[in-house]
């Protein structure tokens, strides 16, 4: 009997400290995250079933690039779920600094971006809709696939922001870039074999 009640009361603590641990969490909810993730399944979704409906060219590579950006932010996107339902917090660190989630602020700047973009986009597919093929088109469309792709640029760097998930970009240093000489010979045609 005795150990039944040291079982109990040491369950009973365990499930109190767990149950603690999930509410004094800062983080954002599944619900939201959930909620995220099914926006980007829709927008993957329409880019998908956009994408089939070339066989190449320059729309196709656009249309695809969209799809990986898409796919990228919906593996972030699960991979922060996961952590949160697994009661793991996960910690980034850039440069020996900890990085967190962005303020209200910097996502309003980014949302702002997307709204831009979003209206580019819309802008775009009203000139589309003037013709109905040729290279004006086809001009058009690419401007379409352009624009989308940069939207879903946006939102990855939207949903990095607000999780707090690090987004390397490379550095465009462009003096660590340039070469400082001329990294070989230059030689006649005739002598470069």
């Amino acid at each position: 009997m005795r150990v039944l009640l040291v079982l109990l009361v040491l369950t009973t603590a365990a499930l109190t400290a767990v149950l603690l641990e999930v509410a004094l969490r800062p983080e954002i909810s599944t619900l939201e995250i959930d909620r995220d993730r099914e926006t980007i399944n829709t927008q993957l979704k329409e880019a998908q079933t956009e994408a089939a409906k070339y066989s190449g060219g320059v729309i196709k590579t656009f249309l695809d690039l969209r799809i990986e950006i898409l796919r990228n932010t919906l593996a972030m996107l699960d991979q922060k779920r996961s952590s949160y339902l697994r009661l793991i917090t996960l910690r980034f660190t850039v440069d020996g600094r900890p990085l967190s989630a962005a303020s209200d602020a910097q996502l309003r700047e980014i949302e702002e971006e997307i709204k831009q973009v979003e209206r580019k986009v819309a802008d775009a597919k009203r000139e589309v809709s003037q013709y109905t093929g040729g290279l004006l088109q086809i001009m058009a469309l690419m401007k379409v696939a352009t624009e989308e792709a940069s939207a879903s640029t946006l939102r990855l760097k939207f949903y990095s922001a607000k999780y707090g998930i690090p987004l390397q970009i490379p550095s465009l240093n462009t003096e660590a870039a340039a070469p400082t000489k001329n990294p070989g010979t230059i030689v006649k045609d005739r002598d470069a074999l």
